[in-house]
């Protein structure tokens, strides 16, 4: 129950400095200090580059939509799937005119996301989602 509190905590401290969350977030899971200048464990190194490693290419790696056209660029479209549309807001997507079968995805983080196997089945589903998303 304590873990859970803290964990819930501990999420909303993403408004500190990158630099300053790891550490807090590194030594919260770990029970150790966690030191930047030296890493050695496994983690310390990945948690080095989640503050440190900032090439230009991640911001359209990291974007579901902009990552496209990179994979299409370097492997070929074959490998993905169509896009239907896409929508700046959660307002203007219109479900009725989407197949009986679609995947809605926000682009800012990964539990914006919609698996809808039948429509009619699931307008309970797409209901709750729409609202969620209007928040």
């Amino acid at each position: 129950m304590v873990k859970k509190i803290l964990y819930g905590l501990l999420k909303k401290f993403k408004f500190l400095p990158q630099k300053t969350f790891i550490k807090i977030y590194y030594e919260y899971y770990s029970g150790k200090k966690l030191d930047l200048d030296n890493p050695v464990e496994f983690y310390e190194k990945i948690s080095w580059y989640k503050v440190f490693f900032r090439p230009k290419i991640l911001n359209q790696l990291v974007d579901k939509y902009a990552v496209k056209a990179y994979v299409e660029d370097k492997i070929g479209k074959q490998y993905l799937n169509e896009t239907l549309a896409v929508y700046d807001r959660s307002s203007e997507v219109d479900f009725d005119k989407l197949p009986d079968q679609f995947v809605v995805k926000g682009v800012h983080g990964y539990h914006f996301n919609l698996i809808v196997k039948d429509k009619k089945t699931e307008q309970n589903q797409i209901e709750i989602f729409a609202q969620e998303m209007d928040v």
